[in-house]
């Protein structure tokens, strides 16, 4: 669909709301829109929104472009909002990552390839993800009175989580250990609070607000 010289990328699935991303590194505009929904409302929709899309095309074009990791020893990587040195060693055992000041050891085969290295990287990133999803859940399930059945970890593109209102099972952005810890206790709450309203209405907002007053300030800094 062409909507103002734009080419806007549309999607029909089977959802109850229309949803609309500006997405990085280029500021494509993506259109998820419930099956019933005819092409000119998706056009009055997205037409409302002109606006909003240009100042996040104009976000995403100001942001540095961050080249693409080798894993390689000298690179910065982020944990929790932080840059950690990579130090690549050859592994005595094991493959494994281990943190120490402000350094990152990658023990790894002499052999691997950069996918093989980012693979353990990765495994790495879920391991501290893990390690710190377990309490966050603990503390605003009691808070919130909701119950998850099941919760995951993905490397997700357009989305920092996600929440199945009818089976209670919420997936979270392997990306978010990149990002501040504060980060990653909002989208926690943000998606256990669909286990109260599964929409994104104000009584949605309401309840964020409610467990998590900062939350408007916190997801500003989800770029």
């Amino acid at each position: 669909m062409k909507i103002a010289q734009m080419e806007i990328e549309v999607e029909k699935k089977k959802i109850k709301n229309l949803h609309l991303y500006v997405l990085p590194p280029d500021g494509k505009v993506r259109v998820t829109a419930p099956k019933s929904v005819s092409d000119a409302t998706i056009r009055v929709f997205v037409e409302s929104k002109l606006a909003w899309i240009d100042a996040q095309q104009q976000k995403i074009q100001m942001r540095p472009r961050q080249a693409e990791l080798q894993y390689v020893s000298g690179e910065q990587i982020p944990l929790w909002g932080k840059w950690f040195t990579l130090v690549v060693q050859p592994a005595q055992g094991k493959q494994d990552v281990l943190m120490d000041g402000d350094s990152v050891f990658l023990h790894t085969r002499p052999e691997t390839n950069r996918a093989q290295r980012e693979a353990l990287i990765l495994q790495w990133y879920r391991e501290q993800m893990t390690y710190e999803i377990v309490p966050l859940l603990e503390k605003w399930q009691t808070r919130m009175g909701v119950q998850t059945t099941a919760w995951g970890i993905k490397n997700m593109k357009t989305r920092w989580g996600t929440c199945n209102f009818r089976d209670r099972r919420i997936w979270l952005n392997l990306q978010l250990a990149k990002k501040d810890l504060i980060c990653l206790e909002y989208v926690v709450v943000h998606e256990l609070a669909h286990l109260i309203v599964s929409n994104h209405s104000k009584e949605f907002k309401d309840v964020l607000s409610r467990f998590l007053p900062g939350w408007k300030d916190i997801k500003k800094t989800l770029v």
